[in-house]
């Protein structure tokens, strides 16, 4: 509950995801160990679902998969590229896509923005 409730905060708090349309999630390395359900012996439950729905709730159209076991980041990442560029190509403008990721996820962000510069 403390990792949903830090990503939530830091989110509705920094401004940047208002108006955007679609937003990808990049969980946590414990996710890819444990599955949809993981819960960290010092941090609880991730609430993965949770987070999910948090944005879905917001009028976002979520993007999140849980990665396999062991994913490599920037095959990961160019592989968020691909989808990223399928949205522009329909005609979504690009402030209308974010990509955001905790953990293993946030090291994901970090390469789909140096792969992918708007």
């Amino acid at each position: 509950m403390r990792l949903f409730t830090i990503a939530l905060l830091m989110i509705l708090f920094s401004g940047s995801v208002y108006g955007q349309s679609y937003l990808f999630y990049l969980h946590g390395a414990i996710v890819e160990d444990q599955g949809p359900n993981a819960v960290s012996q010092q941090f609880g439950a991730y609430e993965y679902e949770g987070i999910l729905n948090a944005f879905r709730k917001e009028k976002f159209t979520v993007i999140s998969e849980v990665r396999a076991k062991n994913t490599v980041v920037t095959d990961y990442a160019k592989k968020v590229v691909r989808q990223i560029d399928s949205l522009l190509k329909t005609g979504v403008p690009a402030n209308k896509i974010t990509v955001l990721g905790g953990s293993k996820g946030a090291v994901i962000t970090l390469y789909v923005s140096s792969f992918k510069p708007l």
